[in-house]
């Protein structure tokens, strides 16, 4: 099997990452009761001015995800409510 070489130079980038820079935010948290997973993290409105990452968690529920809607915290808060 060969491997293109967009492929190869993807492999070869992937290397050079330092995956403990990475925010590590937790996949499920409990707010007023309530079980939120993870939905995405930083991207385009997602940042503090700071431009610190914040995590998107929506309820795990789906009729309350219809009520509530998502949160959107920095890695601290939610370290504070993973489950």
């Amino acid at each position: 099997m060969s491997y293109s070489q967009s492929y190869l130079d993807a492999v070869e980038r992937l290397k050079s990452v330092d995956w403990s820079k990475i925010p590590n935010f937790p996949d499920e948290i409990k707010a007023n009761n309530i079980v939120y997973i993870q939905s995405e993290i930083g991207g385009r409105g997602n940042k503090l001015p700071s431009g610190e990452n914040l995590g998107v968690y929506i309820p795990k529920d789906f009729s309350e995800c219809c009520k509530r809607g998502s949160i959107k915290l920095t890695i601290e808060q939610a370290r504070k409510l993973a489950v």
